[in-house]
C-alpha cells in the first residue's frame, strides 16, 4: 500500500513538565497543544469509491475511546469509527514498541470531495487532564476490498 504522509496527534503542554519544574517561570508558556490530522481526498470517478486509511504507529496506537475522527462530505458530517482488522486466532497482541494498523473506511460519492480529521478525544476529562496524548506514523491509501 502506498504511504501517503505522517501523522502527529497530540494533546500536551508546549513546554515539557521538566522544564517547568526547573524554570517555574515558564509555567505560563506552557500552553496546551491539540494537534490533529487532516486529509482531503477527491473522488474524480462517475461512481462512489470505498477507501481505507490505515493509520500505522507503534504501540499502543489510536484507541476509539481516545480519538476524535470526523469525515465531511457533502452527504455526510459525522463520526468515522476505526475498523479493526479481523486478526488470526492464533495471532498474539502486539507487543511494546511494534508496529500496529488501525483502519478507517468510508465512501466517498461520484465526484465528490471529502476531508478527514483524526484528533485526540479533548472532550474526554480524563484525557484532558493528563495532557499526555502523543501518537506519531504514517498513513497509508487503499482501495477497500468494497470496490
Amino acid at each position: 500500500m502506498p504511504a501517503i504522509s505522517t501523522f502527529e496527534l497530540l494533546l500536551k503542554p508546549q513546554l515539557p513538565k521538566s522544564v517547568t519544574t526547573t524554570y517555574p517561570e515558564l509555567k505560563p508558556l506552557a500552553r496546551v497543544v491539540l494537534q490533529g490530522y487532516f486529509l482531503t481526498v477527491s473522488n474524480l470517478d462517475d461512481k462512489p469509491v470505498t477507501l481505507s486509511l490505515i493509520f500505522v504507529s507503534r504501540t499502543p496506537g489510536l484507541k476509539q475511546e481516545e480519538i476524535l475522527a470526523v469525515l465531511d462530505t457533502q452527504d455526510q458530517n459525522g463520526p468515522l469509527p476505526l475498523v479493526p482488522d479481523p486478526a488470526p486466532a492464533n495471532q498474539r497482541p502486539p507487543l511494546e514498541g511494534e508496529l500496529v494498523k488501525e483502519k478507517f473506511t468510508f465512501t466517498l460519492n461520484a465526484n465528490d470531495t471529502g476531508l478527514v480529521l483524526v484528533q485526540p478525544n479533548a472532550i474526554d476529562k480524563t484525557l484532558r487532564e493528563a495532557t499526555n496524548y502523543e501518537v506519531r506514523g504514517y498513513v497509508e491509501l487503499a482501495l477497500s476490498a468494497n470496490n
